[in-house]
Order: C-alpha cells, then structure tokens, then sequence
C-alpha cells in the first residue's frame, strides 16, 4: 500500500455505510462521493474510477476479494485515478444516473457492481461495464489489463472524448424524454400491456422470459388487477388470472423462496425457479408481501396467504431492528462461493434431520438425485407435490408435511449454529416504506394485528429520525440520518401513510400525508412536462438530472407517486392532487410506449384515473364501522379506499366534516369528488357494489 494511500482508505472507515467500511482496509485509496474528492481530480488532472455496489451484492463482494485487494490493481488505480465507492443504497441517484449512461454508451443492461470511468472535469463516462475480474478471462477483460491503457486514452484522446460526451447527453436526453403535451394514455393501453405480458409468460414455470428470471411483482399485480376488472364482462379474461397464480405457485415452490427460513431471495438463475441468487432483501420481500396478500383475497388460495405470512413473519424475525424499523437485507457472502450459508451437504441433511423424516423429506427436495448446487451440495426448492410424496412413502398427506416441518425445523436450528448471516443495519426510508404498506396492507386483509403494530413502530421511528427541519433524509444508520429523501422515498411513504390510514384512522396520519404530497408535489415535480425528478430541485448536480417511470426491484416513484395522489384526493376531496397525478401519467406517455409490462405501476394509476377509486367512508362507533371495515376486507377491490372514521375523530378536513356519523353508523361511497350514493345498512351497501357477498341484515 503507498504511504500517502493509508489516509484515503480510512475515509471509508468513518462512513455510516457498511458496504463503503467493507472496502477501507483495502489497498486501494479509496474516497466517498465527496466535493473534496472531485476537486482532487481536477487538480490533478486525473479521471475518476467510480465503482458503485451495495452490500448483499454476490458480484461486488468477489471483486472486491479479487480485483481491489490486488497490491497491483491497486497501484496502478491509486497512481492514475482518483477511486470513489459509492453505496447504491444511499445514493440512488448517482446509481441511476451511471447505470443510464453506461447502458447508452454499451447498448448493454448494468447492473452491480457498477465500474465506470470518468472524466476529472465534467464527471461524464467515457468507458465502464459491471464486474471485472484482475485478469482476462475469456471474452471478459480485466482489470489489470484495462487500467493503464484506460487511463492513457482519457490523456490523449480529449477531442475524441469530447465528442462522445456530446452524443451520450444526447442519447441521455431520448432515454428520459417527456413530453407535457401528450395525451392521457387510453384504456387501450391497458389491454396492450395485457397482451404483451402473455407474449412474454413461460407456460410451463410461470414467470416471464425464458432464462433467468426476476420476481417482477408489478407484472403479477397487473394481471390480477386486469382479470378483476373483467370479470363483469360477458367473457372474464381468466388467462391473467392463470399467469398470475401460476407464477405465485411456481415462486412459493421452488428454490427462489427460502424453505427453510422463509423470505424470497433477488431472483432466479434459471428458467425453472431452481437456484437463486443469494441475496435477501428487504424490498423485494415488502413487495411481494402486498402481491400475495392481494392474490389471497383475489383467489382465496391458502398457498397465498401461507406465503404472505411466512414472507411478513421473515421481514420480522429477520430484518426489523429493535427500535422498529428495518435493516435492508442479509448479506450471505463469506467465502468466493455464493449462497453458502443455504447450501446443505448430504451429510450434514443426515446427522440433522431424524431417521423418520429423512426419506419424507428426500422425497420432497429430490435429494436421491445429483446434488444442485457447487461441491456436491443441495440448495433446497420443492421437486415433487405432496400428493407424490404420499404415494411413494405410503404415509398420508398430514403426516408427509408434519415431518418434513420437523426436519426443517432441525435445519433451521443448524443453520443458526452456523456462523451468523451479516445483517446491513441501514435503515432505506423508500424500501421501509414499502414494508409499513404492506404490513400494514397485510394486518388489515388477513386479520394480523401484529403485522399493523410493527408498521405502525416503523413509521413511528421514520417520523421520529428522519424528519429534520421539515426535509425527509433517505436513510438512516450509526444513528445518524443520511442526505436528504428522493421522489421515490416520499412517494412510497405517502403510500404507506395511507394504507396505515386505511387500517386505523388517525388525524395525524392524514396530516403527515398532506405534508409529504404538498412536499413532492414543491420539490420534485417538472413544472414544465408533470413528471416527478428523483432529485429535489435544490440537490447535487449530477451530469443530467434523472426522471424515471418503469419499475426495478422496486415499484417506480412515478407509478406510486400518481395512484397515491388520486387515493388522497378520493379521500380528502382535494382535486389538484388527482390534477398532479394525471400530469404524471402525460409526462410518462412517451416512456412508458418502450415496454409497457415495465410500467407496471404507473398502468395501475393509468386505470385508477380512468375508472375511478371508489372512497367508501364509513362514519360511526368504533365496533360498528370496524365490523363493516374488516367485511370489505374479504373483498378484492383494487380500486376501493375504505377509511373508517369514527364518531368522535376531530380535527377533520371540511370534505370529511360533510359527512357525520349516526349513531347506527353511516356509510359514504364518493368518486370524483362527488358522493354518488350513502347508506345506513351494510347489506344495501355491498348491493350498490355489486358483490356476491353474504351477509346478515344486521
């Protein structure tokens, strides 16, 4: 390590940042995103290497191992680069802003770790890709092969740098095109986004694509979303409602979900669901804890709600904190070989699990066969039904699964013996957000006050820890709040403010979702073309300032920001805010034509602007209107609010005071502003919507 380097590296070390630590005792010098070390480049006229990843990143980790603990690599990058590591996590901005502009200049999808290389002055990239290894290895360079010849191009080529930075920002321009005089996208859209997902749908392993493959929530959703709103229609559309539950089935069955601990991994690295990649995040878990609750009430399949709650109960044991909120994942990297703590040789499977389970579970995994993972190693997934099981054990159905949870159980207490998976304690406001929604979403559809109690402590700390002189900071970690909130980190805790709403009503909360959509709505949106930047109008300057509208391992901030504000406008009256989300769904019209499946999201908010959200406002005592709220519970209504107000609630807005309660309760069903109907029964109610519910007249 040069002498003059020791200082640098420990600059990551005083980081709140457990990816940026992981990296300061490193030979590389190292500096965070910092305005000190981007003057340093510029004065010594040196590009910047900007390697950018987080920390349940299988890839970062292996190059970090390889490449930046290289004594060589190192040398050369302290000498002839400035090195910046940034933590994806606490700077979405800096990623999205790369990530776009390496894939203009590669025409090749990014990903993480993120390596580019930039010029001192203006920060623009000239070359980068994602995972280099030290030294050429097929068709994939290294590092230490692509150093010195990198950093003699950036001395000798300006003019011809130069130019390509012109074409990049022009590309740049086209990647995040709006256009405010577009038109509302029509209903049609819908339908086309409809056909486009059976386009790509694998009929045989659900999912979508024929190779590896993402859990693309939003997809599901949309389907769900899109058979529901067919079935009054003389021909339901029931293939949507066959992708979506085949591909919820072939997810909770297979090798994507931990069967041993529960909780989804990122994704899968093959058609079939088998073999996953080993990260455990918080925001895929949060999202698709709100997909397969919504498809339980949907299709009343008990698949889905045991995997709601097997996915809720991980979040908890595994990730919340003991102040309330929630870390952002596991790590499971601790030696080259990824997902080694889920791994299981056949000889640890039989000193754990009991003679008497043994053959049941080997019957269920598949474990008579070739080993699926690395070393002769098992990665555990479901091979054959339980009605299979049954037939080759001989036992019945009830007694194949009441051994097989022993075994796990044996399993799981192993595991934990192990050595402990590493947890990254920052606390991600948006991915936190995302969690208190559906939690909270969760609690009140399946009837789990415990779930509403812990969205209920996090947005507790997030109200508490990261509202500083009236801004929303993104993250938290060491005890101290990071920089200042995103669009999407708004966005997504407006969204949970009202689900929260929508579970328990509380004045404060309504206030805090004014605050948050008036803040969004100040800070963020385009007041030229309606969309939503990421960044706040006073924030960092970066090369170009990002707008995005598709989904990614979370719902996109657009999507969310627009059904959010017409969900606050259905229950406050307020029109400018369903005003503000149509501008949003304008802006994204040219965007969202590239894939539609993509914007998943945002087609959401596209059919709640042009059907209407149904706000059902129930006044009256508490035991009353709690009884009618938890039977509209039973209801798939993606459309529908419900807010039950009680009759003592004070403080209300004048759109909610029009509308009293009785002592027999009172029911309110409001659109556009306008109460089109009340009722004082809540048979005469579920008749007004056209449900086949059954219920008593009382």
């Amino acid at each position: 390590m040069q002498p003059n380097s020791i200082a640098l590296t420990h600059r990551l070390a005083q980081t709140t940042s457990l990816h940026l630590r992981e990296h300061a005792s490193q030979p590389v010098a190292w500096y965070p995103w910092s305005a000190d070390a981007l003057t340093t480049a510029r004065i010594q006229r040196k590009p910047i290497f900007l390697s950018i990843g987080h920390s349940a990143c299988h890839w970062c980790h292996l190059m970090a191992h390889e490449s930046f603990s290289n004594e060589a690599v190192a040398a050369v990058l302290n000498d002839r680069f400035v090195c910046i590591k940034v933590d994806r996590d606490e700077r979405p901005d800096l990623d999205r802003v790369y990530q776009m502009a390496l894939q203009a200049l590669t025409q090749e999808p990014g990903g993480w770790p993120l390596n580019v290389f930039l010029t001192p002055d203006d920060q623009m990239p000239f070359f980068g890709g994602t995972y280099f290894p030290v030294s050429t290895a097929g068709e994939m360079p290294g590092l230490a092969d692509l150093l010195g010849r990198i950093a003699d191009y950036c001395a000798a080529s300006a003019t011809t740098i130069s130019e390509q930075h012109q074409q990049l920002k022009s590309l740049l321009a086209q990647l995040t095109e709006t256009d405010a005089h577009s038109a509302l996208p029509s209903a049609d859209t819908l339908g086309r986004a409809r056909q486009q997902l059976e386009i790509e749908f694998d009929a045989q392993y659900g999912g979508f694509g024929s190779g590896q493959k993402l859990l693309l929530p939003g997809f599901i959703n949309r389907l769900l979303r899109h058979w529901s709103a067919s079935q009054l229609d003389a021909a339901p559309d029931l293939q949507a409602l066959y992708m979506a539950t085949l591909t919820l089935t072939r997810m909770a069955e297979s090798g994507v979900q931990d069967i041993v601990d529960g909780g989804f991994f990122r994704q899968s690295t093959d058609r079939a669901w088998m073999i996953p990649r080993f990260e455990k995040r918080l925001v895929e878990n949060a999202w698709l804890l709100g997909t397969y609750t919504q498809a339980a009430i949907a299709t009343g399949e008990p698949l889905f709600a045991t995997t709601a709650t097997r996915t809720a109960d991980w979040i908890l044991h595994a990730l919340q904190l003991p102040a309330g909120p929630f870390a952002a994942n596991l790590n499971a990297e601790f030696t080259q070989m990824e997902g080694q703590p889920f791994l299981w040789s056949q000889l640890e499977i039989e000193k754990v699990v009991s003679p008497d389970a043994l053959d049941v579970l080997r019957h269920r995994f598949g474990l008579h066969g070739t080993p699926n993972a690395p070393l002769g190693q098992w990665h555990l997934h479901p091979q054959n039904s339980w009605d299979e099981v049954a037939d080759r054990t001989g036992l019945s159905r009830v007694d194949c699964e009441t051994r097989v949870e022993s075994a796990l159980e044996a399993l799981r207490s192993r595991r934990n013996q192990r050595t402990a998976v590493q947890r990254d304690p920052k606390i991600v406001v948006s991915w936190n957000a995302l969690a208190i929604g559906h939690l909270a979403m969760a609690g009140r559809l399946l009837g789990r006050n415990d779930y509403l109690s812990a969205a209920h402590s996090a947005m507790a700390f997030v109200r508490e820890n990261l509202l500083v002189n009236n801004r929303l900071k993104s993250t938290f970690a060491e005890g101290l709040a990071g920089d200042d909130a995103f669009a999407d980190d708004y966005a997504l805790l407006l969204d949970a403010t009202l689900a929260l709403l929508e579970a328990q009503w509380d004045i404060g909360l309504l206030n805090l979702a004014l605050w948050l959509a008036d803040t969004l709505l100040t800070q963020f949106q385009d007041q030229q073309n309606g969309g939503l930047w990421l960044t706040a109008h006073d924030a960092e300057k970066l090369i170009f300032r990002p707008t995005w509208f598709s989904d990614d391992a979370a719902p996109s901030g657009n999507g969310v920001a627009a059904r959010a504000l017409l969900r606050l406008s259905a229950v406050t009256g307020e029109t400018r805010y369903s005003d503000a989300a149509q501008r949003i769904l304008v802006a994204a019209a040219v965007q969202m034509e590239s894939h539609l499946p993509s914007h998943a999201t945002l087609l959401d908010a596209l059919e709640d602007s042009i059907e209407g959200i149904d706000c059902v406002i129930l006044r009256g005592p508490l035991p009353i209107i709690h009884r009618w709220q938890r039977e509209l519970a039973r209801l798939y209504a993606p459309r529908r609010m419900v807010v039950a107000i009680p009759d003592s609630a004070e403080g209300l807005p004048a759109w909610l005071q029009d509308k009293p309660a009785t002592a027999s309760g009172q029911i309110y069903v409001c659109r556009d502003g306008r109460c089109e109907a009340l009722f004082e029964n809540f048979p005469a109610l579920i008749r007004h919507l056209r449900n086949g519910l059954e219920l008593d007249a009382d």
